[in-house]
């Protein structure tokens, strides 16, 4: 059981909004790219974060992703769409941190692991 503490600003950045979750870890990928390893996990019951680590910082996101309508649980396709969904901000990230900018091959390259 892990208990994950969550902080984030409201849409002014003053507060903090603090929440605690109580639910299994699951590491959906670990992968190299651009030099930058990126790990994307899921905490139970809805959300989804990467971690990064760049110049010797971390950086880090998450998105909470709800179940369908008439839902209580992610099924294993949402589960899936999300991480990918996820992963496609911290590849966004890296490119953004290292000044990349994408031309066609390598949004094909992006395309296909994250089709795999």
């Amino acid at each position: 059981m892990i208990i994950l503490t969550m902080a984030h600003a409201n849409s002014n950045g003053t507060k903090l909004k603090v929440k605690k979750i109580k639910g299994r870890m699951t590491v959906l990928r670990v992968l190299s790219y651009n030099e930058h390893m990126i790990y994307v996990r899921f905490f139970s019951p809805d959300i989804f974060t990467y971690d990064l680590i760049h110049n010797n910082q971390l950086f880090s996101s998450y998105l909470v992703i709800s179940p369908s309508s008439g839902r209580s649980k992610l099924s294993k396709t949402e589960i899936t769409e999300a991480g990918k969904l996820v992963l496609m901000g911290a590849m966004s990230t890296v490119d953004s941190l290292i000044g990349v900018k994408l031309d066609d091959k390598e949004l094909v390259r992006a395309a296909k692991v994250l089709n795999s």
